[in-house]
């Protein structure tokens, strides 16, 4: 993002991410995401954060739904759903790395069977109305 030899400036980066984030460019929008997350640039969200990782998320890019499946999941920026980490673990689960794998052992394993069958049904329809929209 910088040219060799010239000073950071966070806001500056924050500024032209929002601006690529705002055109609906999912990269953009993680790293919004991040700088939220950290107050880089920008101050420290964990509810904007939530809602630019969303957006990625749902375009597809795979690191912003990891990162919402852990803010569910811990109540990060959101009240703790463990249904909702599910959902974004799932959605996550073809393309993790089998460490991951773990993190959606252990979240199943705090449902219900009725809880999970919800999550399973999100699942499905998330994947009928986001993969038209990559």
């Amino acid at each position: 993002m910088y040219a060799q030899g010239e000073p950071k400036d966070d806001a500056e980066a924050a500024k032209w991410y929002r601006l690529a984030a705002e055109q609906d460019h999912a990269s953009a929008q993680y790293h919004l995401g991040v700088m939220y997350s950290n107050g880089t640039g920008v101050p420290e969200d964990s509810v904007e954060a939530l809602k630019w990782y969303h957006k990625s998320a749902e375009r597809g890019h795979v690191s912003a739904q990891l990162r919402l499946a852990s803010m569910y999941a811990r109540g990060i920026g959101v009240p703790e759903d463990d249904v909702e980490a599910l959902v974004w673990y799932l959605v996550f689960s073809d393309k993790c790395p089998a460490g991951h794998r773990d993190n959606i052992a252990r979240q199943k394993e705090q449902l219900t069977a009725g809880q999970l069958a919800e999550a399973e049904k999100r699942v499905a329809e998330y994947m009928t109305k986001y993969s038209r929209r990559k």
